[in-house]
C-alpha cells in the first residue's frame, strides 16, 4: 500500500527537534539545540516534530521571546521534504544530560539577560502550594511558607509570572529555597554565583540530585539539599513520581537552612505531628478525589489500583498495605 506523498517545504530550515509541552522539557530538550543559531548561516525557520500536536505553545513562544529568537517555526506532522535541513547536535537534556554542553551554556548565558531592577526580593521560596494538586508537593508545604515568611522570604509562584519576570526574580534573590521541580531550570540559566540555592527533595528519586548537578555545572558555587522521606500518590495512575506528594522533615529543612545561612533563627523546627500528616494527606486527597498510596519509588505503578475505592472518604494506603507489581 502507497502511502501519501511527502510535503515538501522548500528553503533552508534548522532542526529544532521535540516540541514538548510541559515547562521543563521546554527548558530542557526542545531548547537544546538552539545554541547552533548563533553558529550557522541564516535560515528560514526552525522545524519541530510536536508531541503532541494539537497542545498550545504559549509557553514555548514564550521562551524564544526570551532567547530574542524571532524566526518563523512550524509543527512538522507526517511525511516532510525539506531543500536543506540543518541538523545540529542536542546540548542540553534530561538526566545525565542535564549539565549541558558548554555551547549551549554559553548561549544561555548571551542570550538571558535579567533585568537588574531595584526593589526585587533577596530571600526567594518557590512554592509548589498553588500548582495543580497533581503535579505534586509535600506535606506542609503552607507550614514552609510561614516560617520562611517569617525569616524574611517572599513566597513566589513562578506560574502565575512571565518567564522575564520569573529571570529577573531569580537573578535579584541572593537566596533561592525550593522543593525540586521545574523552575530550578531556570534558576540555572538566569542565576549568577554566588547566590545561593536550597533544593528540598519532595519526591523518590534523582531529579533533586541531577538538579544540584545541574545549578553547580552552569555556575552556582552553594547548593545545598534536604533528603525527603518518601511520598504519595493517587491510585490509578502509571508512574507515581508524575504526581507524588513527599514527605519533608522540618527538623531537617531547619538544620540544613540554619547551617548553610539560608535562615538565621536558631529555633528548632519541629516536624508535623501524625494528625498534621493526615489532615493534610486526606485535604490532599479530596482536591484529588482519590485514594492515596504510599510509594517506594518513582516508577512505581499504581495502574492497577482503583482511583478511589469508596465513597464514604479517602483512603490512605502505606507501603506494605497493598498489593504491588
Amino acid at each position: 500500500m502507497v502511502g501519501p506523498s511527502p510535503t515538501h517545504i522548500a528553503g533552508r530550515w534548522f532542526y529544532g527537534g521535540i516540541l514538548y509541552e510541559h515547562f521543563g522539557h521546554i527548558l530542557t530538550e526542545t531548547l537544546s539545540r538552539l545554541w547552533a543559531l548563533d553558529l550557522v548561516e541564516p535560515v528560514d525557520g526552525i522545524l519541530f516534530f510536536p508531541l503532541l500536536p494539537d497542545e498550545p505553545c504559549d509557553v514555548f513562544q514564550d521562551a524564544l521571546a526570551l532567547l530574542g529568537i524571532d524566526l518563523p517555526w512550524r509543527k512538522i506532522i507526517g511525511n516532510v521534504t525539506v531543500d536543506e535541513l540543518v541538523v545540529p547536535p542536542q546540548g542540553m537534556g534530561t538526566g545525565d544530560l542535564m549539565g549541558g554542553s558548554p555551547e549551549f551554556r554559553d548561549f544561555v548565558d548571551r542570550r538571558i539577560a535579567p533585568q537588574v531592577t531595584t526593589g526585587l526580593p533577596d530571600r526567594l521560596y518557590i512554592s509548589r502550594s498553588r500548582t495543580r494538586a497533581e503535579r505534586g508537593s509535600f506535606l506542609g508545604e503552607r507550614r514552609l511558607e510561614g516560617l520562611l515568611e517569617a525569616e524574611g522570604y517572599t513566597v513566589f509562584h513562578p506560574q502565575e509570572h512571565s518567564l522575564s519576570e520569573q529571570v529577573d526574580h531569580y537573578a535579584a534573590a541572593n537566596s533561592i529555597v525550593g522543593p525540586d521541580g521545574s523552575p530550578f531550570h531556570l534558576v540555572a540559566y538566569a542565576g549568577r554565583a554566588p547566590q545561593q540555592v536550597a533544593i528540598l527533595k519532595r519526591r523518590p528519586g534523582r531529579e533533586w540530585a541531577l538538579l544540584a548537578e545541574h545549578l553547580g555545572v552552569f555556575g552556582f558555587e552553594t547548593v545545598s539539599t534536604v533528603e525527603g522521606q518518601g511520598g504519595w500518590s493517587p491510585g490509578g495512575i502509571r508512574r507515581a513520581g508524575l504526581s507524588v506528594t513527599g514527605e519533608i522533615s522540618f527538623a531537617s529543612m531547619h538544620s540544613t537552612l540554619l547551617e548553610g545561612g539560608f535562615i538565621d533563627q536558631e529555633i528548632p523546627w519541629t516536624d508535623l505531628t501524625d494528625a498534621e500528616r493526615r489532615e493534610d494527606l486526606e485535604r490532599i486527597g479530596e482536591v484529588l478525589d482519590a485514594d492515596l498510596y504510599e510509594v517506594k519509588g518513582p516508577a512505581q505503578s499504581l495502574a492497577h489500583l482503583p482511583r478511589r475505592g469508596a465513597q464514604d472518604g479517602y483512603r490512605l494506603f502505606p507501603r506494605g498495605s497493598y498489593e504491588t507489581r
